[in-house]
């Protein structure tokens, strides 16, 4: 991720303008923490956290949570409530092999380009234990490389908006895509790609 995604959240943190993860986000992370509970699993890494919007909803169904996120001051807003988010990149995250039973990632890997993303992918796997499960939200779409200054005009970001086909194969090399859902198909080219993915 390039300084910019960084000022736009430490910002957006400084700001505490982050809004609690609703409607389908919230009915998706219920389906695969219902997943989590009944295979055993007993840990999950978000790997874009934010503040930990998700956080509460995962330990209040007995798993250990732990994020990461860009910014330290989401990590500072997590800690006030409790949750645990480490500051780091995506691309290089501060943990062990092997770490975590499962991954959580919505809407970070969509400001990644192709060359970080299969870094990312590389590292995503290597955080996790044989035969974990994953669950990718990203938006993606056919506008390619874009720059955005929506929610805070002053701190723009990239997005890289890929089709679902190009998602699907960068994400095939970390692991075997089990379903896909998509959302908000549009006109003006964005759409919300969600990868049920399980490691080998």
């Amino acid at each position: 991720m390039t300084p910019e995604h960084r000022s736009f959240y430490e910002e957006e943190a400084r700001r505490r303008t982050r809004t609690p993860p609703a409607g389908f986000r919230v009915a998706i992370r219920s389906a695969f923490i219902a997943t989590l509970v009944e295979q055993g699993s007993r840990s999950v890494v978000d790997l874009g956290a934010g503040p930990g919007g998700d956080g509460a909803a995962f330990a209040a169904a007995g798993l250990r949570y732990v994020g990461l996120d860009l910014a330290v001051g989401n990590a500072g807003l997590a800690r006030e409530a409790g949750l645990t988010v480490v500051p780091g990149s995506l691309t290089a995250p501060p943990f062990r092999a092997g770490s975590f039973d499962a991954s959580w990632s919505m809407s970070t890997l969509m400001h990644l380009d192709e060359a970080e993303t299969l870094v990312a992918v590389n590292e995503i796997g290597r955080l996790l234990r044989p035969g974990a499960p994953l669950l990718v939200g990203l938006w993606g779409g056919t506008l390619g490389d874009i720059v955005s200054t929506f929610v805070i005009p002053e701190h723009p970001r990239r997005f890289c908006l890929r089709e679902l086909d190009h998602n699907r194969e960068l994400l095939g090399t970390l692991a075997r895509v089990e379903r896909i859902e998509r959302r908000g198909a549009g006109p003006d080219g964005w759409e919300y790609q969600v990868l049920h993915l399980r490691g080998g």
